[in-house]
């Protein structure tokens, strides 16, 4: 919202994204994710939820993004469906990284999500 995008939360609890966000002539369905925990010097995100009682991975029809926040670091990434589709972790590289960062691009890419419509706050 900050950056000027307009947010809502869909009702109820049967969506399986957390917000919608309008950014340009799109509404994007939002899934938001946020990582504490380092591995092998990057932060290890979860993106998965539990449906019939299994750990599944999030599916192209499910969602348009997923925006994780690495909180320690106060970075995030903005991270397509068609990247994350079928996976159920990642490991985020915070802000200085030397070694390999592949999904590198997409810290802070809120580009991806279109131009901002609403009111700055």
């Amino acid at each position: 919202m900050s950056l000027g995008f307009v947010v809502g939360k869909p009702y109820g609890k049967m969506h399986r994204y957390d917000f919608f966000v309008e950014g340009g002539q799109n509404v994007w369905r939002v899934q938001i994710k946020t990582s504490t925990c380092m591995r092998d010097g990057r932060y290890q995100l979860c993106v998965q939820r539990i449906t019939h009682r299994r750990v599944v991975a999030y599916r192209k029809d499910e969602l348009d993004f997923v925006v994780a926040y690495l909180m320690p670091e106060q970075a995030w990434y903005v991270l397509p469906i068609t990247v994350i589709a079928g996976r159920r972790s990642f490991l985020l590289a915070p802000p200085g990284f030397r070694g390999k960062n592949a999904l590198a691009q997409y810290r802070e890419a809120w580009h991806l999500l279109g131009k901002p419509t609403g009111p700055l706050f």
